[in-house]
């Protein structure tokens, strides 16, 4: 099989590993945030801070909770040891609420973050997945600006593509992972190596096609 597009190209500098990242991030100090003080260099004069005004009451957005991503095509599986220091809530440990895994394009490889994504759901997170590709038999090439091979998903493959992202939710249930929700495409508008949608193409198949899915769907 061809090397998917959710692998970086080759030649790019290669990420940190999962294992160092994780060490990084649990020995990360804390910051306490001071004033910042500006002085005239004539007169001496200090400007005063700004002033935050907060409000309690009015809630502006809900946060869920934070976390990260598993992608194991890309730089390999968490191991045990890491899942419980990633998701577990005990000394020491990260206690991650949230785990974003890829769909992938081939139905072969959807086990491939299954035992990640089983352990934080497990272990209390919220587990929600995005697509790269969808299945190549679902899209065409068109020309984008200076890009000759864009890629999109045939109009008339709507509904099929909609049948395969509630069928990568139904495999997981099936595996003991209930999705939080999938969204539609990673990163629409910025797609030179995967799928592009137009905010028109998106709304389309929100309108028609999204309530078949079997869980929410993010755009």
């Amino acid at each position: 099989m061809a090397q998917s597009r959710q692998e970086p190209p080759s030649g790019e500098r290669r990420s940190p590993s999962r294992r160092a990242v994780l060490a990084t991030v649990g020995t990360l100090p804390v910051l306490a945030a001071t004033p910042s003080l500006a002085r005239a260099s004539d007169t001496g004069a200090v400007a005063a801070a700004a002033t935050a005004v907060i409000d309690p009451s009015a809630t502006r957005q809900t946060i869920r909770g934070f976390g990260g991503m598993s992608h194991t095509a890309w730089i390999g599986d968490l191991t045990a040891a890491q899942r419980d220091m990633a998701f577990g809530t005990g000394d020491g440990q990260l206690g991650f609420t949230l785990l974003r895994i890829p769909v992938p394009e081939d139905r072969a490889a959807w086990n491939r973050d299954l035992a990640t994504a089983k352990r934080a759901a497990a272990l209390g997170a919220a587990v929600i997945a995005s697509p790269w590709n969808p299945p190549a038999s679902m899209v065409e090439t068109f020309v984008r600006g200076s890009q000759t091979d864009a890629r999109r998903l045939r109009y008339d493959m709507y509904g099929a593509y909609a049948q395969h992202l509630n069928d990568f939710t139904t495999y997981l249930r099936n595996n003991g992972v209930n999705l939080y929700a999938v969204s539609v495409q990673n990163e629409p508008d910025y797609a030179h190596d995967w799928t592009w949608w137009t905010p028109a193409e998106m709304v389309r198949f929100l309108r028609e096609n999204a309530g078949s899915i079997g869980t929410r769907v993010i755009a």
